[in-house]
């Protein structure tokens, strides 16, 4: 229902289904393309100041995508492009925030995430920018500027809002509650 508020639409195999020892009763499976994502389109975003977003994750043992989008408001894959992202890194060993060129990275290694809930927490207010992991705040930094809202750049769930190069995370996530 709350996607509808947004025009936002399921996109490729994103679909809703719950693992074996769900702990909520649904949850958002990503994985069966390297493109499935939701598309929350270009309206959602964050006040001039920032924000945060928050959200469970169970990831699949499997998942062959080295940088690995959970949310991601961008144009290409480049920090140049990206408003607003939380992924992890190349070799999946860090869990990052990128806003408006800007990035900022704590030591997470994805196996974690393997078949177990876990709660992130992540964004900037002002000019402080924070990471939590099941309710801990793992790391923060300072930024250079306040957060640079773009009302035309579409917002992402579970991969990049655009076709190409995937990024994909296959796993489930779940809203925070």
């Amino acid at each position: 229902d709350e996607l509808e508020n947004f025009n936002g639409k399921l996109e490729n195999e994103a679909k809703i289904q719950l693992p074996n020892n769900a702990k909520f009763q649904s949850a958002v499976k990503f994985g069966d393309s390297t493109t499935s994502r939701i598309n929350l389109g270009s309206e959602l975003d964050f006040e001039e100041k920032g924000g945060f977003v928050s959200f469970w994750l169970w990831s699949f043992d499997d998942n062959k995508n080295l940088d690995y989008r959970m949310i991601s408001k961008a144009t290409s894959t480049s920090i140049q492009s990206s408003y607003f992202q939380v992924s992890f890194g190349n070799d999946r060993s860090k869990l990052r925030l990128r806003c408006n060129q800007e990035e900022f990275s704590v030591d997470f290694d994805y196996s974690k995430t393997v078949e177990k809930w876990t709660h992130i927490a992540a964004g900037v207010k002002n000019k402080r920018a924070s990471i939590f992991i099941d309710g801990e705040e793992i790391g923060f930094r300072n930024f250079n500027q306040l957060y640079v809202s773009n009302k035309e750049v579409d917002m992402a769930i579970g991969n990049q809002p655009f076709n190409g190069d995937p990024r994909g995370i296959r796993g489930f996530m779940d809203e925070d509650f």
